[in-house]
């Protein structure tokens, strides 16, 4: 009765509970009254009526399809981190032959410049996804508080979450390393100061 902010003896909004077994049998009844109202039985007043299990599926169905794009854009996101840290890993490497033939030279082994390469990649990973969760949770900050656009959505962060982020960075550092590191740790000293 006071759906419009004033107190009348009209009502605007009436909730019904019907005894059924299943949510069929109530878009049965949302159907029957729906058709009444359009056939003009209730004039001058239109009737709409609307199972509440509709709605809520046609949010979940909405809801799924989201996660699906999420989906969809962190795995092409997570695709071009590792290849960004692959790219700049190799012209890394590529940069530094001199260095890791003269470390081989001095009687470094394949698998300490292997590590060497591989440690560099993780903490650059590392340090990437630490800048990101802090900036996730700035965003989280600033989109669900009172000045939001979207209003003051709350957003909750697990902690599961987090830790599948950090793992998504040590996969992408280690998947990320591999190639240059097997590169630099395969270098043959003569033919690289030959070259200089």
């Amino acid at each position: 009765m006071n759906q419009s902010n004033e107190i009348s003896d009209k009502y605007s909004l009436v909730s019904f509970r019907f005894n059924v077994g299943s949510k069929a049998e109530t878009d049965v009844f949302v159907d029957k009254i729906n058709e009444y109202s359009e056939e003009g039985s209730f004039n001058p007043v239109y009737v709409s009526a609307f199972a509440l299990s509709t709605f809520y599926e046609a949010v979940e169905e909405n809801l799924a399809i989201i996660d699906t794009f999420t989906g969809v854009l962190g795995f092409i996101t997570i695709i071009a981190g590792g290849m960004a840290i692959v790219i700049s890993q190799v012209m890394s490497v590529n940069t530094r032959m001199k260095e890791f033939a003269i470390q081989k030279a001095t009687g470094w082994k394949n698998y300490h410049i292997f590590l060497n390469i591989t440690l560099e990649s993780l903490i650059l990973s590392s340090l990437g996804a630490m800048a990101g969760i802090g900036l996730g949770f700035l965003m989280i900050y600033f989109l669900s508080g009172d000045t939001s656009p979207f209003g003051a959505a709350p957003a909750v962060v697990t902690w599961r979450e987090i830790v599948r982020v950090v793992g998504y960075a040590f996969g992408l550092g280690i998947l990320g390393g591999t190639y240059p590191a097997l590169k630099a740790a395969r270098v043959r000293p003569v033919v690289v100061l030959k070259e200089e």
